[in-house]
């Protein structure tokens, strides 16, 4: 690295080139810990919060791709049927995706409440309705062959 005049100028206190401490490790939300491993007294806890519902939308998608790979072991559809309920279910998915941004965009403090800061109010938000999805997707669509 080139420097110029290093004399001259006061150390970079917040040089990027040291290794930083290793990032908390977020846990996926349970019913016993809705916001995971989050903990409202910490330090990073909207990091905590934003990776949280960062996890939770993955494993939405996981949870709609276990849906649509259900459908091949369906007894009773053939193939074309598949495609339209795999189609079907697709498109439901990504109109929740987008019930659910305007939900937690717009009307997250009405499900916290008011005392809430608003952006710890949609993550929240978010991490709360994706839990929902993820059971409504399992115990509707999940894995039981009919």
């Amino acid at each position: 690295m080139r420097q110029i005049a290093p004399d001259r100028f006061q150390p970079n206190l917040r040089d990027d080139s040291e290794a930083k401490p290793a990032a908390a490790k977020v846990a996926p939300p349970t019913k016993e810990h809705p916001l995971g491993s989050c903990d409202r007294a910490s330090r990073g806890w909207l990091s905590c919060l934003r990776a949280t519902a960062d996890l939770s939308a993955v494993l939405v998608g996981v949870a709609e791709g276990q849906a649509v790979a259900s459908l091949e072991r369906r007894k009773n559809s053939g193939p074309s049927l598949q495609r339209v309920l795999a189609k079907a279910l697709t498109d439901a998915d990504a109109k929740w995706v987008e019930l659910r941004e305007l939900e937690c965009g717009q009307l997250a403090l009405l499900e916290i409440g008011p005392g809430a800061p608003l952006y710890e109010a949609q993550l929240i938000c978010r991490i709360n309705h994706n839990m929902e999805r993820i059971d409504q997707l399992t115990t509707r669509y999940g894995g039981a062959a009919s």
